[in-house]
């Protein structure tokens, strides 16, 4: 997970490589901070952040990335702000994005806020369709979900979130889910195989 000083770096850096502008770095790093403000002027938000909305008000992408494919609804893992995730999610931001850089284990948003223990934001992203039961990447290269993570983690309340959504670790999905809710690059190996052979990819 990128920090908040590495994310200002890149900010900073932004336009020279031709990748997401400086306005959409600029949202990257102030959803990292997630500095919550009740401020009235935006639609449907009692609290958000007075920053994220302004910078989406400019015209920064809901859903630009760095060149590791993290977006602004992943920075905001970083503070866990359930304000920053509400505003980003009403403003169209992509919940299943993953991160593209081979050291992200390709992560998703939420398994971003479940590494943080951040409860009311998880709610906030399951309540808005984040497929509860993505397949990403450990430290080890093992497959797991975020029910997983959070079982590491001993995060009682975010495993009840996730069970009430049909959350599964991935032990537990059949060969055909795994296939549907891996890595695209993971899911097109596992597509050449036949059923005979996925039962021994899996434990790869």
């Amino acid at each position: 997970m990128a920090t908040k000083e590495l994310l200002l770096a890149l900010c900073l850096g932004a336009g020279v490589r031709g990748g997401p502008s400086e306005l959409d770095y600029a949202l990257i790093v102030a959803c990292a901070d997630g500095n919550a403000k009740d401020v009235r002027a935006f639609p449907a938000q009692a609290m958000f952040s007075r920053r994220c909305c302004q910078l989406l008000a400019d015209g920064a992408n809901v859903n630009a990335a760095t060149d590791d494919g993290e977006t602004p609804l992943h920075t905001a893992g970083i503070s866990g702000s359930s304000e920053v995730a509400a505003v980003l999610v009403a403003a169209g931001a992509s919940l299943d994005a993953r991160v593209t850089a081979k050291q992200g284990l390709f992560m998703t948003p939420l398994t971003w806020f479940v590494h943080g223990k951040h409860d009311a934001a998880i709610r906030v992203l399951v309540d808005a369709g984040a497929s509860v039961n993505a397949i990403v990447a450990n430290e080890k290269g093992d497959l797991i979900t975020a029910l997983d993570i959070a079982i590491l983690h001993k995060s009682d309340g975010v495993i009840d979130i996730l069970g009430a959504a049909n959350a599964k670790r991935y032990s537990e999905m059949s060969l055909d889910e795994v296939i549907e809710n891996a890595p695209p690059t993971v899911r097109v190996e596992l597509e050449k195989l036949n059923k005979k052979n996925l039962e021994d990819a899996r434990d790869l």
